[in-house]
């Protein structure tokens, strides 16, 4: 009791076990023998690792490898993709810009769609000035002189108070070429009211489809607005007159601005105009 008696080697247990011991010995016969080729091969590597100044890759014995496809929205050199700077201020820049679109300042304008003011719809107007990014919306003067704020998507861009050429009409085919003014749009036929060159100034009634734009007159409250230094009047009472006046008619127009003291626009000769 309290000895320990040391365990008899097992001639069974004989086999890798006591050959990988007896290769780990302390002495080794032969100049072939493991224990003698081990201390050159460390030595050999020590070497190396001099020559290479301590500089040691991990990955050279790997060779080669396979390129892999990166993953979507994935870089296989830096990992996941970020948008620039650059194009993101691109494309908020571009954002912006579709968000502010709408028809261009001085275009004649018909409104349609109003739920609110339902009785503004199918009134003329023009466009006086840019949309505004922040509420969407641009000032409308209207033909009785009052200006409203609406939406692009309310406003119509139309002919009415251009001069124009009327062509493809199968019916009345003596019309086409014929020069007239066009006046307003019907939104529930769809047909301008023009007024033929004939000196009666005919009606008729046509489709958006059967005229095409000659020239556009200068509107009187345009063409004062052009000139700032030269009114001998106040914007007020120049638009308490204009607005008194039939806007589509040329005779009330140019009866306008004589009255306000303004020259009259140039026009050209017809023969000339029938070949613009």
């Amino acid at each position: 009791m309290g000895k320990y008696e040391a365990a008899e080697p097992n001639p069974e247990d004989k086999g890798d076990g006591g050959e990988d011991e007896d290769s780990d010995g302390l002495e080794a016969k032969g100049s072939d023998s493991e224990g003698e080729a081990a201390p050159k091969k460390a030595a050999s590597a020590r070497g190396r690792l001099d020559d290479d100044e301590g500089l040691w890759d991990p990955l050279a014995g790997l060779g080669a490898r396979k390129k892999r496809k990166a993953a979507p929205g994935l870089d296989a050199a830096t990992g996941p993709s970020v948008p620039s700077v650059a194009s993101t201020a691109g494309q908020g820049r571009t954002k912006a810009a579709s968000s502010t679109s709408g028809p261009p300042e001085g275009q004649a304008v018909c409104l349609f769609g109003l739920q609110k003011a339902p009785q503004l719809n199918g009134k003329l107007g023009t466009v006086a000035g840019p949309v505004d990014a922040a509420t969407g919306r641009c000032p409308v003067l209207l033909a009785d002189g009052t200006v409203k704020s609406l939406r692009s998507e309310n406003l119509r861009p139309v002919l009415s108070g251009a001069v124009v050429r009327l062509k493809g009409l199968q019916s009345a085919a003596e019309l086409n070429g014929q020069l007239a003014e066009c006046g307003e749009l019907d939104l529930t036929t769809e047909r301008y009211n023009v007024y033929l060159a004939d000196g009666n100034a005919t009606l008729k009634k046509v489709k958006g489809d059967n005229i095409e734009l000659v020239a556009r007159y200068v509107s009187p409250v345009r063409y004062l607005a052009a000139q700032p230094d030269k009114r001998p009047f106040t914007w007020a009472e120049a638009v308490k007159r204009g607005a008194a006046r039939e806007r589509q008619s040329w005779s009330s127009q140019l009866a306008l601005l004589s009255e306000l003291g303004l020259p009259p626009p140039r026009f050209l000769e017809g023969a000339a105009l029938a070949k613009a």
